[in-house]
């Protein structure tokens, strides 16, 4: 199949129909800190073969690339390569950044912190926005914690060892939610019954059981993520405007790796279903990734004499955190500001939940729109590995 090759008005077309559309620009990095097209994602060509997956994970979106101008070829090779990868709407702009600049359109410049932002989801065509942190085939599966219908906690290490589909809706009194969890729960099992099925909304538990037993749902556990958000936070499915979950379908192995994901543009839409049931075939009849080292992905309880990490240690991770400053060797400090008193007491929700799951204990201060968070290890009496990591956690969810 041919790329399909645009020109800048049509871009403009594009962009002004279509909210949830990617631009991504190929060049390098320099090039994309000293200007970009405003909102495009940094996905160099050199790295498109092993970032895709992570920064694109859905391959039905709508994804425009471009490079420096006619004469350059980057973008060309980025849309075939993409196209050759599964992605179904890619179109390449031949202009690039010359041809939309000789029109004085809106540029950026900056860092390329844009390429781990989360995907773009719409309700009838409105852009709504993803919150949380951001999930990536073949990396782990972040723990989360819900209820089911009798109010009982319940986890992912509940699941383990099972080859599981998370699949998230906004809510069963929709029909396309309805419709959602009958279809896994007459598809997979019938085809795959040792395969966990767990449907997860923001409905109350009662509103949940009443559905199951109304439609004989006894395949799918369906769980609920009103008390905190957590699965929505830790798999950044958490719609910010209606503090709903968008839909998606995630398929994990049996050592809780990510291997499927797929996050619905359009909110109102279905899921591919016969992707995902493709997708989930391949996983069930293949041997599972290496299991993730805990201590990589969750804050480890220290004990009374656990030492502190030396400052050679701490000034090398620094380097790898974005904007933390380093107070007396003893503490992470990082000030995030907001436009409002609303959305930094929003953020610091998102952090609370993150932070009780962890089993870290933060301090916080709030000004107004300012949110200090000051990172250390009381029993330890200075900086460890826990501070570091939930530091970079934290960078995911801003």
């Amino acid at each position: 199949m041919d790329v399909k090759v645009i020109t800048r008005n049509e871009l403009l077309e594009i962009i002004k129909k279509n909210k949830a559309v990617i631009i991504v620009d190929v060049l390098d990095r320099s090039s994309y800190q000293k200007e970009h097209i405003k909102e495009a994602i940094s996905i160099p060509l050199s790295e498109l073969a092993e970032s895709a997956a992570k920064c694109l994970p859905n391959k039905n979106s709508t994804i425009v690339v471009y490079c420096g101008s006619f004469e350059c070829s980057a973008s060309t090779k980025a849309a075939e390569a993409l196209m050759s990868m599964g992605y179904l709407n890619v179109m390449d702009y031949k202009g690039g950044l010359k041809d939309y600049r000789e029109a004085h359109l809106p540029m950026e410049s900056g860092s390329a912190k844009k390429e781990t932002q989360l995907p773009s989801v719409t309700f009838q065509g409105s852009p709504l926005t993803l919150v949380g942190r951001k999930i990536t085939v073949n990396g782990p599966a972040p723990n989360f914690v819900v209820v089911n219908e009798a109010m009982n906690r319940v986890t992912l290490d509940d699941f383990k060892g099972k080859v599981k589909i998370l699949t998230s809706f906004l809510s069963l009194d929709t029909p396309v939610c309805d419709l959602q969890v009958k279809a896994f729960n007459q598809n997979v099992a019938t085809l795959y019954p040792e395969v966990v099925v767990l449907g997860i909304s923001k409905d109350l538990p009662f509103a949940q059981r009443r559905f199951c037993i109304l439609n004989h749902i006894d395949q799918v556990t369906v769980l609920s993520d009103y008390q905190h958000s957590s699965f929505g936070i830790n798999y950044g499915l958490l719609i910010k405007e209606n503090n709903l979950l968008a839909r998606a379908v995630i398929i994990l192995d049996a050592n809780d790796n990510v291997r499927y994901i797929q996050i619905i543009d359009e909110v109102t839409h279905a899921p591919n279903y016969e992707e995902a049931l493709d997708q989930l075939n391949k996983v069930v009849h293949s041997s599972p990734l290496p299991k993730i080292d805990y201590a990589s992905i969750h804050c480890v309880p220290c004990e009374k004499g656990t030492p502190p990490l030396d400052n050679e240690t701490i000034m090398r991770r620094l380097k790898n955190l974005s904007n933390w400053q380093c107070v007396d060797d003893l503490k992470l400090v990082k000030t995030f500001e907001f436009k409002d008193f609303f959305e930094a007491k929003y953020f610091l929700d998102l952090l609370a939940c993150i932070a009780e799951e962890q089993g870290h204990h933060p301090t916080f201060n709030l000004a107004y729109n300012k949110l200090r968070v000051t990172l250390t290890t009381h029993v330890a009496g200075g900086l460890t590995d826990n501070d570091f990591l939930l530091a970079k956690i934290i960078d995911e969810i801003t």
